[in-house]
């Protein structure tokens, strides 16, 4: 999993916030809100980087009842960070390698294969 996508999965906001966000998602629109937001249109990756970053620090004077705490603001970066989430693919982990059989097992598969005990007995030709 990208590393950005699993920052984002550790979060916990508000249900209320989060809630607040997606129904916000309908009229958010990249140029014009990450203009307003970080000042630049950058791509996917670095400005969800940065809007986790200044996400990060909104919430912090969330839990701090700091006076300069600006909810709207909050509310627009995390439709943001959502929107934006979005655009990178998620990578899956690469499915693990199947186990190389070691020599005997190998030694011993090959064997089974080309000894005549191994093969199956002729049914007899009278029988047929």
């Amino acid at each position: 999993m990208h590393a950005l996508h699993h920052q984002m999965g550790e979060l916990r906001r508000p249900r209320l916030l989060i809630r607040a966000a997606r129904l916000g998602m309908a009229d958010y629109r990249r140029d014009r809100d990450l203009k307003r937001l970080l000042g630049a249109v950058p791509g996917p990756e670095s400005s969800l980087a940065q809007l986790i970053a200044e996400e990060t620090r909104m919430d912090a004077k969330r839990r701090e009842g700091a006076a300069e705490y600006d909810l709207r603001r909050h509310l627009e970066i995390i439709i943001a960070m959502i929107a934006e989430a979005q655009m990178i693919p998620r990578v899956q982990d690469p499915a693990p390698a199947p186990m190389p059989r070691t020599a005997p097992e190998t030694a011993a598969r090959t064997a089974a294969r080309t000894t005549p005990e191994a093969r199956p007995a002729a049914a007899p030709l009278a029988a047929r």
